[in-house]
């Protein structure tokens, strides 16, 4: 599912329904990780089908206590994708608030950051809080890229939680990748620095 979405230009539409039949066929069977990772590529794909990703939702909730911290993220940013209802979310939202200590990875932590922002889950204040604390421990351990830190800038913004300190902090890790970020990058980076005045945004403007 996830090659055929990288490459639409030979993923048919005869090729999606295929697939679709076969993973109605095999989704009793579909362990936690084969579950994200199929949600995950119908929905970079220009066929989504609403039925297939609402009962592999169900699936994955039967096994939600089987998933790693990373499956469980992909998931979740999946879901987000597919404009699942919040309702059906919330337990999967639980989950993740129970794991955040577990994301360590930048990539694994950017994802479920992102996710939380698409949603816009504003009413969950400490699970906001959570995530951008563990944000905040990793900042200094693992090597975030310039467009890393971007996408959680407009997470952030999403969630209203950006503030003097996150921005200051993106702004020294950011330094190192920052001639690698696309102009659009840079934007989200001054955009979250103008959110709170720090003043530093002129670097990455000149």
């Amino acid at each position: 599912a996830i090659l055929a979405a990288r490459h639409p230009e030979v993923a048919s539409l005869a090729m999606w329904q295929a697939f679709r039949a076969r993973a109605h066929e095999l989704a009793p069977m579909l362990d936690p990780e084969d579950l994200a990772l199929v949600l995950t590529g119908m929905v970079r794909s220009r066929y989504l089908d609403a039925e297939l990703a609402d009962e592999l939702r169900q699936r994955a909730l039967a096994r939600l206590p089987y998933f790693s911290s990373r499956h469980l993220a992909m998931l979740l940013s999946a879901l987000a994708k597919a404009r699942s209802d919040m309702n059906d979310l919330q337990p999967f939202l639980n989950e993740l608030h129970g794991r955040v200590p577990e994301l360590c990875g930048v990539q694994e932590l950017l994802t479920a950051v992102v996710a939380v922002g698409r949603l816009r889950v504003t009413a969950d204040r400490q699970l906001a809080s959570d995530l951008a604390k563990q944000v905040d421990a990793r900042l200094g351990a693992d090597k975030f890229h310039a467009r890393d830190l971007a996408a959680l800038s407009v997470a952030y913004m999403r969630l209203d939680i950006v503030d003097r300190s996150f921005v200051k902090n993106i702004l020294s890790c950011a330094s190192v990748t920052l001639h690698e970020a696309t102009p659009v990058e840079i934007s989200q980076l001054v955009m979250a620095c103008a959110t709170v005045g720090v003043d530093q945004a002129d670097e990455f403007i000149f």
